[in-house]
């Protein structure tokens, strides 16, 4: 499965199917990335609604995904 995933106290994780894992070990790129699409000046209220409606639908929540709590809005 391809994505990204926050990596609390890390960074984050790209995942791209069939190739292996790259883990960036910067929390202020997590922070970055995070901002840029469930941020309060994110790319688009419609991207982040896709984004997260997932979580939603899997009973996976995004406290547990970030690690710290916070949800998009």
């Amino acid at each position: 499965m391809s994505g990204l995933r926050m990596s609390p106290g890390v960074g984050i994780d790209i995942a791209i199917e069939g190739q292996k894992t790259l883990r960036i070990e910067s929390l202020g790129f997590a922070e970055a990335i995070w901002e840029i699409y469930f941020g309060k000046n994110n790319i688009g209220e419609s991207i982040k609604r896709g984004l997260s409606s997932p979580l939603v639908s899997t009973g996976r929540s995004c406290e547990r995904l970030r690690g710290d709590g916070k949800c998009p809005g």
